[in-house]
């Protein structure tokens, strides 16, 4: 086996690239994902996290069934503006499908920032002025004052949800 520092460096990083380690279950040397080891990391709460949940926009199907997404209303989505934004649209399921109906249903008095994953300068803030359920029951809609913004809401893109705590 050469050296370690023999290889070359891997300018792309990306989930499925792999590490080597041992199993500590029987001690043999194995590869493991780095998706993998995240994992591992955030369910025992080794990596700090925001308060918050992630969605996509996408269009809105009432007949599908949809998780993990953000939109301003049913339908065909097309790009918005943060400032234009009154009617946002959250499923009950974010985007590793898991339930946050709950943490949905408390965002009513408090103002929530919606941002970007991958461009912090794309962001809207506002107020929840109320939180109901859609006709399907999948979806929650909240009816928003706007605060500030910067930006669209992009149809494709991810977006942090989360409450900046005040009431």
């Amino acid at each position: 086996m050469a050296r370690i520092f023999t290889y070359d460096q891997d300018p792309s990083l990306n989930l499925n690239d792999k590490l080597i380690g041992t199993n500590s279950e029987d001690n043999v040397t194995k590869n493991f994902t780095i998706e993998s080891f995240l994992e591992l990391a955030n369910s025992e709460n080794f990596i700090k996290h925001f308060d918050g949940i992630v969605f996509k926009v996408q269009d809105y199907n009432v007949d599908s069934d949809q998780y993990g997404i953000i939109t301003t209303g049913t339908g065909t989505y097309a790009n918005t503006d943060f400032d234009n934004i009154q009617t946002i649209y959250l499923s009950n399921k974010n985007l590793k499908n898991s339930d946050v109906a709950n943490y949905i249903d408390v965002l009513g008095g408090y103002d929530v920032r919606i941002t970007n994953k991958n461009d912090v300068n794309n962001f809207g803030i506002f107020r929840v002025d109320s939180v109901d359920d859609s006709d399907s029951g999948t979806y929650k809609i909240l009816t928003l004052s706007n605060q500030d913004a910067s930006g669209q809401l992009l149809k494709g893109e991810e977006y942090y949800v989360s409450t900046l705590g005040n009431n």
